[in-house]
């Protein structure tokens, strides 16, 4: 059984007002609607760092819902999380260094080095925990730190930080 289902709830909650609060900035943020390259993917990042935690939330749930046990549903999310995470990072993380070597974006190497901690760190420790450790803990931390990116993100295209 689950033991911090109010965590992974509360994830869930945190990763959709970042997103919604994100969308309603950019809908309604004041300015004309032309977007630079940087911003747009800013945006992207960070719906899909709320994305991949609402993956991440909701497999949790389901998985509690199927009564499997709690090593099997936690391998079971850790696999899924792998995977997402796994195709994300071949999106905006490295388009964010393509746009940083172009000189499109003013992001320091120490932001982008920040920003793909969440994949260094987050991969190797949810396949860890998909074959070995089988704990809720790397879930709760991956999320967490995922939704730390997506506020830094929202943070720089409010204040619009290119």
């Amino acid at each position: 059984m689950i033991e911090n289902q109010d965590a992974f709830y509360l994830l869930a909650e945190v990763a959709i007002a970042i997103a919604g609060f994100a969308g309603v900035a950019s809908a309604f943020g004041g300015r004309e609607k032309q977007y630079r390259d940087a911003e747009l993917l800013r945006i992207r990042g960070l719906f899909e760092l709320s994305a991949l935690v609402l993956i991440g939330c909701f497999g949790i749930a389901v998985v509690h819902a199927s009564g499997m046990s709690k090593q099997q549903a936690i391998s079971l999310v850790s696999l899924t999380l792998v995977l997402a995470y796994g195709m994300v990072v071949f999106d905006v993380p490295l388009k964010a260094i393509k746009l940083y070597r172009n000189g499109e974006s003013t992001v320091t190497v120490g932001a982008l080095a920040t920003a793909f901690s969440v994949y260094v760190i987050g991969l190797p420790l949810l396949a860890a925990n998909m074959f070995v450790m089988r704990e809720e803990w790397p879930l709760i931390l991956v999320m967490s730190l995922s939704i730390l990116q997506s506020i830094w993100s929202f943070y720089r295209l409010v204040t619009r930080g290119n």
